[in-house]
């Protein structure tokens, strides 16, 4: 009897309906998965209905918007891995954090609690609807200057005005004010539990997004970081807030595929994927390595996981880069010692004296157009101190 498919659960984010994870859900497919892109309460089947009847978003909240993802969750097979766009990104971080799923990787998520960048471009798209506070229970949607102005900024026109006819739909203005408002208001619905333990964090920023700007995506990593969780994070530069629908997205789901391989959760023949509710072993979440002497090269990086069959292969980073969350080259996974017992004579997992010396890296430079940088979490550094508020 073949193995279930583990689930991949997909959260638009506010003005895209939930047909704009198509392409995604065939990709993850072919990958061996089981995904699916359930809408927002309010929203229809598609996007004209869903324009045809906006008064049916209003009011809604990022509570409630959490909650009916929740709800949708608990009645699949097992804690599925969450893929969020936009608010959608914030939406799945409390989802993660609340044990509703095993990983989550978010793009150019929407800010939470605690986060305190207020970059200028944000201000620019979100000013429209922030400045008019009667909006605050009613719907808004942005029109194809607005759209190509703010959110499809690094494509052409023709592109974003063929994204915004086949996907665009009013949003709830609640959950913008929720977030504007979070730092200054007690028991924000724009709050992630970020004490509580968690599985492996993706996030994805874009160097040029106008909703949410990169130095925001960069304050939720500082913060989230702190979190015993795997969590890393990568810059695509030059891409806009449409980096999830526009002609690049596959690059980005190719990103979501390997990272989700590298923390064994990708299907694999004949049985579930290591830390799938199906599997034998519970989800093991690997701490970050110990931090490497400083003026020593950085580890060779692995081969990345292939794309899905049929599925074109993206350009390799830059040679050398670290991938974060994976033993040295040529190291053999390590467990935890046995219970009451501690490794003797030999350095943690993870220490730059064990194993093959890496290889000699050549010289960086910046990288290419269109490559993200990747940073990882301080290797084997505890928390440092409590996170923001909330």
């Amino acid at each position: 009897m073949p193995a279930p498919k583990p689930p991949i659960v997909f959260v638009h984010g506010l003005w895209m309906h939930s047909d704009s994870w198509n392409p995604w859900i065939e990709y993850f497919e072919k990958a061996g998965f089981a995904p699916i892109a359930p809408g927002w309460p309010g929203d229809g089947p598609d996007p004209e209905s869903t324009r045809a009847d906006p008064d049916a978003l209003n009011n809604r909240g990022i509570a409630e918007i959490t909650e009916h993802y929740a709800r949708f969750i608990a009645d699949l097979p097992g804690p599925p891995i969450v893929i969020g766009h936009s608010f959608g990104g914030l939406i799945t971080q409390r989802l993660l954090a609340d044990g509703n799923a095993i990983a989550a990787v978010v793009l150019s998520p929407a800010q939470f609690k605690g986060v305190y960048a207020l970059p200028p471009a944000q201000l620019r798209s979100a000013g429209a609807i922030l400045s008019k506070p009667w909006l605050r229970g009613k719907t808004w949607s942005h029109t194809s200057e607005t759209y190509h102005r703010f959110f499809a900024n690094t494509v052409s026109r023709e592109e974003s005005d063929e994204l915004f006819a086949r996907y665009v739909i009013p949003g709830p203005a609640k959950p913008l004010f929720q977030a504007a408002t979070a730092n200054l208001t007690p028991g924000s619905e724009a709050t992630v539990a970020l004490h509580n333990p968690r599985g492996p964090l993706l996030m994805l920023a874009a160097s040029e997004d106008q909703t949410v700007p990169e130095a925001i995506v960069q304050a939720e990593y500082k913060i989230q970081q702190r979190n015993p969780g795997v969590t890393e994070l990568e810059v695509m530069q030059g891409r806009g807030h449409s980096m999830v629908v526009d002609h690049g997205w596959q690059d980005l789901a190719d990103r979501a595929l390997d990272f989700i391989t590298r923390q064994n959760l990708a299907p694999r023949d004949g049985e579930p994927p290591q830390g799938h509710p199906l599997h034998e072993q519970p989800l093991h979440v690997r701490p970050p390595l110990e931090q490497p002497s400083p003026g020593l090269p950085p580890q060779e990086q692995p081969p990345r996981a292939q794309p899905p069959q049929g599925q074109p292969p993206r350009d390799p980073g830059p040679q050398g880069q670290p991938v974060q969350g994976q033993p040295p080259q040529g190291q053999p996974p390590q467990g935890p010692p046995p219970q009451g017992q501690s490794p003797q004579g030999e350095p943690p997992q993870g220490h730059h004296l064990q194993g093959p010396p890496p290889q000699e890296q050549p010289p960086q430079g910046p990288p290419p157009q269109g490559q993200p940088l990747r940073h990882p979490s301080p290797q084997g550094q505890p928390p440092q101190g409590p996170p923001a508020q909330g």
